[in-house]
């Protein structure tokens, strides 16, 4: 389950946007609201993508965002 808050608070301190994230995936906003919200997962390569957009590049935080189980949403 994906942390969607911290990936929230990461959008934020990065000024980016949803939309960005929408554009490189090339994914529809239905698309990414039902991911965020755990309807679907995300794909490796989704992963990958949003963290270089995003400039993660620390294996914890990544986990924290989209591999932790049991986060609060």
């Amino acid at each position: 389950m994906i942390n969607k808050k911290l990936l929230e608070e990461i959008l934020k301190i990065q000024k980016k946007k949803k939309k960005d994230i929408i554009t490189s995936l090339n994914i529809s906003y239905d698309c990414l609201k039902h991911k965020l919200d755990g309807k679907y997962e995300f794909k490796l390569s989704e992963v990958q993508k949003i963290c270089q957009i995003l400039e993660i590049n620390s294996l914890g935080l990544k986990d924290e965002i989209f591999f932790m189980h049991n986060v609060n949403k």
